[in-house]
């Protein structure tokens, strides 16, 4: 399973997948968008409730990023 680790300002493009899990791996909180065609969505993972899965029905690349965030969070993204 590939996987990359982000952090604030960072992204990471998936050429194509119906799932990608992400979890908070370093960090207080961060708040992780996930993009893929027009749509996106908002996944704000915590320290006690530091994963979620991106569940995706769509053809095309997905694009998992994260903005500036307080306290350097990591968030590993797999897929």
């Amino acid at each position: 399973m590939p996987q990359q680790t982000i952090g604030p300002h960072q992204a990471v493009t998936i050429p194509d997948a119906v799932q990608v899990n992400i979890t908070l791996t370093a960090g207080p909180t961060a708040t992780v968008t996930a993009q893929q065609n027009a749509h996106s969505h908002q996944y704000h993972l915590t320290q006690t409730a530091p994963a979620n899965t991106i569940h995706t029905d769509e053809a095309g690349p997905i694009v998992v990023s994260m903005g500036a965030e307080f306290g350097n969070p990591q968030v590993l993204v797999s897929w």
